[in-house]
């Protein structure tokens, strides 16, 4: 019964951080599409061009703001396909606990 217990509460453990990478992968895949966005806002833009920096408007030139939003964005996707593995591990790690519950359920 105590390898239950441990089992059960490998589970919950297990839940929330799937719960957590599901948050920071929604939050990610937000900023990734805001990235999209202003990339495509950038190709139209003749002239002068500005980036917010904190609570500044600072002007700088447009290969420069383009340049620094993919970068940004690989970063995500770098951040995503990390939180993708990990989310594959913990599912892998739950359906084996289920598996044992449900195992030990049938033979007890």
């Amino acid at each position: 019964m105590n390898e239950m217990n441990a089992s059960l509460a490998e589970l919950q453990d297990i839940q929330a951080k799937l719960q957590a990478i599901a948050v920071e992968k929604q939050q990610l895949m937000m900023q990734q599409s805001d990235i999209d966005r202003a990339l495509q806002s950038l190709k139209d833009v003749e002239g002068k061009t500005y980036e917010m920096i904190g609570t500044l408007l600072v002007e700088r030139d447009k290969e420069t703001i383009e340049k620094d939003l993919l970068e940004r964005k690989q970063l995500i996707g770098v951040r995503l396909e990390s939180l993708e593995k990990n989310e594959r591990t913990y599912r892998s790690r739950l359906q084996s606990i289920v598996e044992k519950f449900e195992s030990s359920k049938r033979s007890g």
